[in-house]
């Protein structure tokens, strides 16, 4: 397992050219202070630990798209929300098929009401809050089929329906 702490924010950019590098896996790693993808086209985070120290837990910039299969992404005091994600193409985005995300009070995803930001597809995945109704910055809409339910521990699951 790879650990970068101390407050660093883990960069994948891709300046190579306008075509985005494609296809790379972020595996066994923890961030204390967040990941952000720049121009990298289907990028998959798994078995990530990654702290929002003051940014994000993950943030996505123009270009980018990502899959987050495991881990657990979270928020300290000092973040700004969960995740971010900068809209540049309607078509792109980033899905959760699981992992554990703990927001400690911030917003799940920045400026949902901002329409150059955009919310991630969700099909799993285990939440501090209920997702569906976050008022901080907007709701989060399920892909059809599935559902969110509240477990006896207090945390939110999705499953598929």
């Amino acid at each position: 397992m790879v650990q970068v702490s101390g407050r660093r924010y883990i960069c994948i950019w891709d300046y190579a050219g306008e075509t985005p590098h494609s296809g790379i896996t972020i595996e066994n790693i923890t961030a204390d202070g967040g990941i952000n993808f720049y121009n990298v086209d289907n990028a998959v985070l798994r078995d990530v630990t990654a702290v929002a120290d003051q940014y994000y837990s993950v943030f996505f910039n123009p270009g980018a798209t990502a899959t987050i299969e495991s881990g657990t992404y979270s928020c300290t005091n000092n973040s700004v929300a969960l995740f971010a994600y900068y809209k540049d193409n309607p078509t792109k985005g980033f899905v959760i098929n699981g992992g554990t995300f703990l927001t400690n009070g911030k917003p799940f995803s920045l400026h949902t009401t901002d329409a150059n930001y955009i919310q991630p597809t969700v099909r799993g995945g285990v939440f501090d809050i209920d997702i569906t109704q976050n008022t901080n910055n907007g709701k989060v809409v399920l892909e059809e089929g599935y559902v969110i339910n509240q477990r006896t521990d207090g945390m939110w699951e999705v499953t598929h329906n």
